[in-house]
């Protein structure tokens, strides 16, 4: 936030003998509209939180940065509580709601705070790729036929649906003191508290070809290397695709993170295992991996492959071209080194 010439400011209470933190945008308390969510992690063994609260703490910074430059009418706070979680058991203003109670006292005590305040507006766990958003019942109807009405003038009527439904959240200690509030939040979530599946059903946004795959690699290369399977098998040749994924640009992260106990493994240093494979160029042959793994691993390491069915030819050879590589490495890469790796093919096609 920064980075956005925000100013941030960090307010700590005590909650359970533990320093909990508010985050907030702006240190004034005479604010129109307050976007709240919030950041902290159910204490539960294995849960992750990434199924929870963070979708609408990051829907949040994407918030305040989309909104930053834009002309506005009225002036916004963006408020991240903590101590939202129960932390035995969830009852109403005893044991949770920590991070919304304190804030709101806090504003009880300057002097027509409460009264300037137009809207609380509270994100709650929007992260489900199936999204579904009911009317929370306790929360401001002018406010919920705004936002829903919205909504459904922009084509998002599937998600935000009429259906109304009571919820227990942060928005309460605002609407206790006549604050118009509403909870964007959707329940309808296998997952929420449950480590069974976290995160399996979090709108990622890309699809999993977009950059899993080649993570993927990098994963699959990391993990034969640090599990000493190529140390075993020292003779077997190891050929990956799509330049490496992202090993030639994480490798010297991946040297200062090498699992305690793999060294053994790597009795000449990680770099020199990394560089024992041979790297297929298979839809990606841009300026940027080639110039990776050319400074990375010995050009005789690199060979010419395509990802063909799935992914026409023509997306690694037209890239070619404009590499404006050097003859003998080229011809290394398309023919060479392959005939190197595979001599019974070499003799059998001259």
């Amino acid at each position: 936030m920064k980075l956005f010439c925000y100013c941030i400011v960090q307010r700590t209470f005590l909650q359970k003998n533990a320093d909990k933190s508010n985050y907030i945008i702006t240190k004034l308390f005479y604010i129109d509209i307050k976007f709240c969510t919030f950041y902290d992690t159910k204490l539960l063994k294995g849960f992750v939180g990434a199924s929870d609260g963070a979708s609408s703490a990051a829907f949040l910074i994407e918030l305040a940065r989309a909104l930053k430059d834009q002309p506005r009418e009225f002036t916004y706070e963006f408020v991240w509580f903590d101590g939202e979680e129960a932390v035995v058991s969830w009852v109403p203003g005893v044991d949770s709601t920590y991070g919304s109670r304190y804030y709101v006292q806090a504003a009880k005590r300057v002097p027509t705070a409460i009264n300037t305040i137009k809207a609380m507006i509270l994100i709650d766990m929007i992260g489900d790729k199936n999204l579904t958003l009911r009317r929370e019942q306790n929360s401001t109807p002018w406010l919920k036929d705004a936002i829903w009405g919205a909504a459904k003038r922009l084509g998002h009527g599937a998600v935000f649906m009429d259906e109304e439904t009571p919820i227990e959240d942060d928005h309460l200690e605002f609407a206790k003191e006549g604050i118009p509030t509403v909870d964007i939040i959707d329940l309808d979530y296998p997952e929420w508290h449950n480590d069974a599946k976290c995160c399996d059903d979090l709108k990622y946004g890309p699809n999993a070809n977009m950059v899993e795959f080649d993570f993927d690699v990098t994963r699959a290369v990391a993990s034969i290397v640090v599990n000493g399977v190529m140390f075993r098998y020292p003779n077997i040749r190891w050929i990956t695709v799509h330049s490496g994924g992202t090993v030639p640009m994480l490798a010297g992260r991946m040297k200062d993170r090498v699992p305690a106990g793999a060294e053994k493994y790597l009795p000449n240093g990680l770099y020199a295992e990394l560089r024992k494979w041979y790297y297929d160029i298979a839809h990606a042959s841009f300026p940027w991996p080639m110039a990776a793994m050319r400074s990375f691993m010995p050009e005789s390491q690199i060979l010419f492959g395509t990802d063909y069915a799935p992914e026409p030819i023509e997306s690694t050879v037209n890239e070619l071209p404009g590499l404006k590589l050097p003859r003998a490495f080229e011809q290394m890469m398309l023919r060479g080194n392959a005939e190197r790796l595979f001599p019974r093919f070499a003799i059998a096609t001259r």
